[in-house]
């Protein structure tokens, strides 16, 4: 064979390979198991299971005391621990995506979409009845167990409270009415006390300004509530980029869906995985990572309006909390309190004292990988907020604070013993007089007015506007 016969030859023979590869790589791509390869992703924002953002209190307790500061109270809230769907929400999710699923089986067994063969069997064993009308809004099993836990974790933080004096009067625990934040204050306490029934213990308050500030601000509510709209959101919502996930899922899937299937889907997603965290959640199957980037997005942009920085009364309704926090820090005994509540009280606290603040506003024209503003890290479920006052080695009494079992300085208190409390009153002792109904404009409506129906019709408007 001639030097020139063998060189084509060759040169046959590496695009046969070049060809062979690609088509190798493409059938690889096409049969990839996105239940799989995704799974590790658990960035859910308001829904990220407790597991996987928490710390450990424990932990950073005793970091503290190798710096020579010994705790001599704390004040803690806590959102109550993973649950069950709203009614709404679970009926959506259980009528469409029932017939969705008939679809993309049937279109599969026929040679469409890209989905592998282990995401089609996870999609037919998907059980829409483990997500029962009957359970809606209650705690998970998961719930109760992550939140057991974190108590659990908070005694071996605090052992110098466990003796029955101390437990029966230095230690409050506070919990809104609903079912789920009762049940997590028990689950917690059976963890922070496992030899004594201090269920008892726990009392339990409707509208109170401290747990459900929120509820009974007719400022809030009517500036930020009004309406079923948040401009935005439902911009971010009709935009190029959930378009962008509405077509990827759509091809994927082999069904043609819409934006409210999508965020029907990713809720599937979210529930199932906290639900059976051992196992792949099937319908995280229909989205790929860059998909979940732009759903976890469009929520955080959803939460900025609603309890973060988009207006300044959502925060400035939180000088209850604060006041509350100086007055038991004030005297300096050794006592503890512990608030059960709910996302929208957690989130808008950890923001009256500015945490997660991206120097620009969240835009729906911009998602920006590296901002504060991820609700995965701060706002999922049992997040929550601690602050621990410190007397340490040369510096005195000082404020310390946690997220999720997380040291979080104070943005303009960074100090590594933590916030002087000379300092700590200066920057918020203002917060000791709080005139909350005239901050929140109520006068004239009267002390049972609040959100509470207003906020289960947004909710629905927001559906039906999908």
């Amino acid at each position: 064979m001639s030097t020139r016969n063998r060189h084509k030859s060759l040169m046959l023979a590496l695009l046969i390979s070049i060809f062979i590869t690609k088509n190798c790589a493409d059938s690889d791509n096409k049969t990839e198991c996105l239940s799989e390869t995704e799974h590790s992703f658990m960035n859910f924002a308001s829904k990220t299971p407790y597991y996987h953002a928490h710390g450990n209190i424990s932990e950073e307790v005793s970091a503290l005391q190798s710096n020579g500061c010994d705790v001599h109270s704390m004040w803690m809230m806590v959102r109550h621990g993973s649950r069950y769907p709203e009614r709404v929400e679970g009926s959506f999710i259980r009528h469409h995506l029932s017939q969705i699923k008939r679809k993309l089986v049937h279109a599969h067994l026929h040679g469409s979409g890209s989905l592998c063969k282990k995401d089609i069997e996870l999609l037919k064993e998907w059980d829409a009845e483990k997500l029962p009308h009957n359970r809606r809004m209650q705690l998970l099993e998961t719930g109760r167990v992550e939140m057991k836990k974190l108590g659990a974790r908070m005694r071996e933080a605090l052992p110098q409270f466990f003796n029955e004096s101390i437990l029966n009067h230095n230690i409050s625990v506070w919990s809104t009415k609903t079912d789920r934040t009762k049940e997590t204050a028990k689950v917690f306490l059976e963890g922070f006390s496992p030899l004594q029934n201090l269920e008892k213990t726990i009392v339990v308050k409707e509208r109170d300004r401290i747990m459900q500030f929120h509820e009974i601000c007719h400022k809030y509510n009517e500036k930020v509530f009004h309406g079923s709209h948040i401009p935005a959101f439902m911009k971010f919502l009709k935009g190029p980029k959930i378009q962008s996930v509405v077509d990827s899922v759509s091809k994927r899937i082999a069904v043609t869906v819409e934006s409210l299937h999508v965020v029907l889907m990713y809720n599937a997603c979210r529930y199932y995985k906290v639900m059976e965290p051992l196992k792949h959640s099937a319908w995280c199957a229909v989205f790929s990572r860059k998909d979940m980037e732009v759903m976890e997005f469009g929520e955080d942009l959803f939460l900025h309006h609603d309890h973060g920085y988009a207006f300044d009364i959502t925060y400035e309704q939180a000088c209850p909390v604060v006041q509350d926090i100086l007055q038991r820090f004030r005297y300096q005994n050794d006592s503890s309190v512990f608030y059960f509540t709910h996302l929208e009280a957690v989130i808008k606290v950890i923001t009256r004292f500015g945490f997660f603040n991206d120097s620009k506003p969240l835009t729906w024209e911009t998602m920006d990988s590296r901002r504060r503003w991820r609700t995965s890290d701060f706002g999922g479920f049992g997040s929550n907020i601690a602050f621990l006052l410190t007397k340490c080695k040369e510096v005195g009494w000082t404020v310390n604070t946690y997220i999720n079992e997380k040291r979080a300085h104070l943005p303009k208190c960074a100090r590594t013993k933590g916030c002087p409390w000379l300092l700590f009153k200066k920057l918020y002792g203002k917060y000791e007089v709080c005139p909350f109904d005239e901050l929140c404009g109520n006068k004239g409506f009267g002390s049972n007015w609040f959100s509470g129906p207003r906020q289960f019709w947004r909710n629905l408007n927001l559906f039906r506007e999908l």
